[in-house]
């Protein structure tokens, strides 16, 4: 699954990618050595997603459209026909129409209920409505028994599509497959009769053969038709003869050649097939699988309290550092010469960097399956920790690590570096818990989330919560004397983005995870103003300390009467 925020653009005026999370599922390409598997997507092809959760799928980046409901006019021509018009026979689909689209099987799209009593739990109510969608047209248009035209969905899918039309929305599917091989056997003739005819053999004037006779027999002379008939048959038991002989010789060269390959001609180039994976690289592929098929049965407590522990550990954990952490000396840093913040930041975003170098290392593949994505089909707790230095693309990589760099210093300059880094990972860990609880509880198995972005929403919250009433201008805007937009005007309008996106949630094509950015913003903002009650408690105690010693030092103060 995608996902990503725009509190970043919001601020910074940047991409609105900026705090992207996750590029869905998005994506899988092989990269330097071996593309990243993307567990628990639905479809067989690169582009979309695969069955009810073939978890190991490689799945790659995934267009936005075939998942959407058709819009009005979609498989029209004019605007005379109704949007909301079901096509049962072969001879109304429209002119346009394209098995990778299907055709309306009804007026209104499937709901999330109606898609999960008809696939099982799981499965993607867009998903589900195209696959109906796709499988009706292909009744209409007779293409069904067609193997050259994939759906793009497992068999399960397909039979489960099918089965449901056939019993809600009947058509007659053999009188739609016999008008298209009628359709077909036409279109076969009049290529054979142009081919006669390019070649010579056929004349549009010179007859055929009658039941009287045919050939040279025939009083009505030779059929340009029975002579290009006979020339392809001719033609095709000559390419049997040639494909029977290379296949001997081919068995032949196996059995005698004990010496080196010879050098492939020109020829066999062109007639070369792409070559295998190679068997240590289909080992790290096989190896990295670390999925079931199918999501286990669980109950939603039994996926979810060991992440929960493991959330709960961590902001603990970062909680009790920031009481105990003391700063080192100038002479103890690893980076002298550096600024504090700038060095946590370039420490992070070294992590980060190394992370994404092992996406693309296939001994490494199976550890970053299992502790650094997280997949509500099948979650590992620690997972919860690891996707938050986890990014497959560079651009996913870059962004962040920008958005990183410019707030992540200035809010440590602020209040800190333990402070920071316990903001930052308990706004990552509780921000990722958010959308694994939500996921899990809407059952939607076919995600899978890895990214900074929870953590970047919470230094974003905090920080602007922290300058809450302070008025900032970006690259000098507004003019004077106007004085700015406040912390809080960048903040408000950020959170009603990702408000505003959970709208997509569970369509095809929510590309950004909402329910992280969130989890992340609200985590920030308690941290934000733990760190403000804590320094205004702190100044409560230096000016109550001033003021004892300056009773010392002059005495109580003078009484008047």
């Amino acid at each position: 699954m995608i996902l990503s925020g725009a509190a970043a653009s919001r601020f910074l005026c940047s991409s609105p990618r900026i705090l992207q999370r996750c590029q869905t599922v998005d994506s899988y390409i092989y990269g330097l050595a071996l593309p990243p598997v993307r567990p628990y997507s639905i479809s067989s092809t690169p582009s979309q997603r695969k069955n009810i959760c073939p978890f190991n799928a490689l799945a790659a980046s995934r267009t936005v459209s075939p998942w959407q409901w058709p819009t009005t006019g979609q498989f029209r021509t004019s605007k005379s026909h109704a949007s909301t018009r079901i096509i049962r026979r072969f001879e109304d689909l429209p002119p346009n129409y394209k098995d990778e689209n299907g055709i309306l099987f009804r007026a209104k799209p499937l709901s999330w209920n109606e898609a999960v009593a008809i696939f099982g739990p799981g499965m993607d109510v867009g998903i589900a409505n195209r696959a109906l969608r796709i499988m009706h047209g292909r009744r209409v248009a007779g293409t069904l028994a067609d193997p050259s035209l994939p759906t793009g969905y497992d068999d399960q899918v397909k039979a489960i599509a099918l089965s449901w039309l056939r019993k809600n929305l009947p058509m007659d599917e053999a009188e739609a497959a016999g008008k298209r091989a009628e359709i077909e056997l036409q279109a076969m003739e009049t290529e054979l009769l142009a081919d006669g005819e390019r070649l010579g053999l056929y004349k549009p004037n010179s007859g055929g053969a009658t039941a009287e006779g045919k050939g040279k027999d025939s009083i009505y002379g030779e059929s340009g038709l029975e002579a290009i008939r006979e020339a392809k048959k001719q033609r095709y038991d000559q390419e049997e003869k040639a494909r029977a002989q290379a296949q001997k010789n081919q068995a032949d060269e196996i059995r005698e050649n004990t010496g080196p390959l010879a050098l492939p001609s020109l020829k066999s180039r062109v007639e070369l097939k792409k070559p295998e994976v190679h068997p240590r690289l289909q080992y790290y592929l096989d190896r990295a699988k670390v999925l079931p098929d199918v999501p286990p049965e669980m109950s939603a407590w039994q996926r979810l309290w060991p992440s929960g522990l493991v959330t709960l550990l961590v902001i603990g954990l970062s909680l009790g550092w920031t009481q105990i952490y003391i700063p080192p000396t100038t002479a103890n840093r690893l980076w002298p010469e550096t600024p504090p913040a700038a060095a946590t930041s370039m420490a992070l975003i070294m992590m980060n960097a190394a992370v994404f170098v092992l996406w693309r290392f296939p001994p490494a593949l199976r550890m970053l399956n299992k502790y650094f994505i997280v997949v509500p089909g099948y979650p590992r707790a620690l997972a919860m920790v690891g996707n938050l230095f986890s990014h497959q693309t560079f651009q996913h990589l870059a962004l962040n690590m920008i958005m990183l760099w410019f707030m992540g210093t200035r809010l440590q300059d602020d209040i800190g570096r333990a402070n920071f880094l316990a903001i930052y990972l308990s706004s990552g860990v509780f921000g990722g818990f958010v959308s694994l609880a939500m996921f899990t509880l809407r059952r939607n198995f076919i995600t899978s989330s890895l990214g900074a972005s929870g953590a970047l929403c919470g230094v974003i919250g905090a920080y602007l919560w922290i300058h809450g009433s302070d008025y900032f201008k970006i690259l000098g805007l507004p003019p004077d004397p106007l004085p700015g937009v406040t912390g809080l005007g960048f903040l408000i309008p950020a959170i009603l983005v990702d408000v505003w996106g959970l709208r997509k949630i569970g369509k095809a094509g929510g590309a950004y995870d909402h329910y992280c950015h969130l989890g992340g913003y609200f985590a920030g903002i308690v941290g934000g103003e733990m760190w403000k009650r804590q320094a205004a408690e702190r100044k409560r105690l230096q000016l109550e300390k001033r003021n004892a010693a300056l009773r010392i030092s002059f005495g109580p103060p003078l009484q008047k009467r």
